[in-house]
């Protein structure tokens, strides 16, 4: 709306102080403004243009013949922005969309020893405290933090920026803000794996041949109050009883956990699925059960099932998750006859599972309200979880006695 200088007109409170509109520079009247918006008509537009996109080399010719991967995606700009000498405070929440990997890959790449990163329990705009059983508002003093960036930087001041700390990561469930040098943190990778009866294990199971069957359901669906919400009457991340989603998802539940355990970084899902159709999506969710049987989800992640194919040649960027190039000649469809291994991130978070929780894995082969569905005519799956096809969820847990002294 700022690219056209159109003011929504449905706005709260909040939305409206974002919302003024362009304001002309000194010495430009109204014919010059209107000639400055006239050259915006060729700008991009993510959700119109890129939202369509099925490959990152899928072409447009909305606004100009393009890629949609050397348009909307700032890792080929790397270098320009490298270069430029500027300072960059990487800010994002842990429900925020995708930003919250997109400021993790921008501190990573772009870090001279000067550029920040700061994670906290936010929805996207930081609105709402979104840590598990904190039902308010957002109490962080951004503004604060972001004058201190620009007054060390920009205005020279020596208020002790540069001996601070560069990653600030909050913990959701213990509520505790922590600090770092370095992202991601140091953790143990640990596998957890999904087993047979609806269960998971720490250990992976010695059985020849184990699966759970499940038919996806295409009426499933996190809702407008996730993630994936950038409405600024959007109030915050609020999920549905899950107890609704048990018989409409595939779920295997941990035992009771004798001691606290620390999620902190990227986990990552290593699935073995036979799948009825050639492609598909699967939805994963961590989640944290409390003594009660309340369930709260701590972070996702989701996969269209064509971009399987893991990459040998690493990217030109640096990441810490699995790369798939996203390519047109890089698509594989599902072979219906046999198990395949789809591997995968989620979201980044930090999470506190106390001593007395569970942790549980969720899968959806839909969100319906957020995502396209790809199974119009139905899907099922055959999820493996035997020696042989040991599907599990990498965990990055961290060392609770090292960990305490970084707060």
């Amino acid at each position: 709306s700022l690219d056209k200088n159109i003011i929504p007109e449905s706005r709260n409170a909040r939305g409206a102080k974002l919302s003024y509109g362009v304001e002309r520079v000194k010495g430009y009247g109204k014919k010059d403004m209107e000639q400055i918006i006239a050259h915006h008509t060729c700008n991009h537009y993510h959700r119109t243009e890129g939202g369509t996109a099925e490959y990152m080399d899928d072409q447009f010719t909305l606004n100009g013949d393009f890629r949609v991967q050397d348009v909307l995606f700032p890792n080929q700009f790397a270098d320009k922005i490298r270069n430029s000498g500027a300072a960059i405070y990487s800010w994002s929440g842990w429900w925020d969309a995708a930003f919250s990997h997109a400021a993790v890959r921008q501190f990573i790449n772009l870090d001279d020893g000067r550029n920040r990163l700061r994670l906290g329990p936010w929805n996207h705009g930081g609105g709402a405290n979104v840590s598990p059983n904190i039902a308010a508002p957002s109490e962080h003093d951004d503004v604060k933090e972001i004058v201190r960036f620009f007054d060390f930087h920009l205005m020279g001041m020596d208020n002790g920026l540069d001996k601070s700390p560069r990653v600030y990561y909050y913990t959701m469930g213990e509520n505790v803000w922590k600090t770092s040098d370095v992202w991601p943190i140091k953790a143990e990778r640990k596998p957890l794996y999904l087993s047979s009866n609806k269960a998971a294990d720490w250990s992976v199971s010695t059985q020849q041949e184990s699966f759970t069957n499940h038919t996806v359901d295409t009426t499933h669906s996190l809702g407008k109050d996730c993630r994936w919400s950038f409405d600024t009457n959007h109030s915050g991340v609020t999920y549905a009883n899950s107890d609704s989603e048990d018989s409409i998802t595939a779920i295997f539940t941990l035992p009771v956990l004798e001691d606290d355990v620390e999620v902190t970084g990227h986990p990552q899902v290593n699935l073995y699925i036979k799948s009825a159709t050639s492609d598909g999506s699967v939805f994963v969710y961590l989640e944290d059960v409390d003594e009660n049987g309340n369930v709260w989800k701590v972070t996702d992640g989701q996969f269209r099932f064509v971009h399987k194919k893991l990459q040998e040649k690493a990217p030109h960027y640096k990441d810490v998750v699995p790369y798939h190039s996203y390519l047109q000649v890089d698509a594989e469809p599902m072979d219906t006859s046999k198990v395949e291994f789809v591997s995968f991130d989620m979201f980044p978070t930090s999470h506190l599972f106390k001593k007395g929780h569970k942790i549980q894995i969720r899968l959806a082969g839909v969100d319906t309200y957020n995502f396209k569905n790809l199974y119009p005519n139905g899907g099922a799956w055959e999820i493996h979880h035997d020696e042989k096809h040991p599907t599990h969820i990498e965990l990055p847990v961290v060392d609770r006695k090292l960990i305490m002294g970084q707060r």
